[in-house]
């Protein structure tokens, strides 16, 4: 058991979870200013950024939306539309296999 807490562990890209931002539009990517360095990129441009992190052994993304305030509501109904803004930009970095 004290082993367990001594040894050595090792972190690679390919144990990363990267979280990325999806927002509606084209051709957008804009910094979060409450979170530097954290951008909201539209599906076009996330599907290149996950193919550069793809690149790096990052294989993983979480995709969090940034919805139009308009759009929300207290039930959270976009979640569960089959074309909600996390359904398409799924489709656009999924690869064709």
């Amino acid at each position: 058991m004290a082993r367990d807490l001594t040894k050595e562990n090792f972190l690679s890209p390919q144990d990363l979870i990267w979280p990325v931002f999806v927002q509606e539009g084209e051709n957008l990517e804009e910094h979060v200013p409450s979170m530097p360095g954290v951008v909201r990129y539209s599906s076009d441009r996330l599907v290149d950024a996950v193919a550069e992190a793809a690149e790096l052994g990052i294989s993983a993304v979480a995709i969090f939306p940034y919805l139009n305030p308009d759009l929300r509501d207290s039930t959270g109904s976009m979640a569960t539309k089959s074309d909600n803004l996390v359904c398409r930009a799924i489709e656009r970095v999924k690869p064709k296999t």
